[in-house]
């Protein structure tokens, strides 16, 4: 147990950096009218994954 909570804490973190990373680049790259497709695109993956 001592050892999955800086495990889990490592990858919130890497989670969070993944995050601000891509939206840093769609923002840079396509503007913020990418956004909402991205968006959407995280809500069909997290479907996928839910079901």
């Amino acid at each position: 147990m001592d050892m999955v909570i800086p495990m889990r804490t490592t990858v919130w973190n890497l989670a969070n950096v993944g995050g601000g990373v891509t939206g840093g680049v769609l923002l840079e790259v396509f503007g913020a009218s990418s956004f909402p497709w991205g968006l959407f695109t995280l809500l069909i993956l997290a479907l996928l994954v839910a079901w």
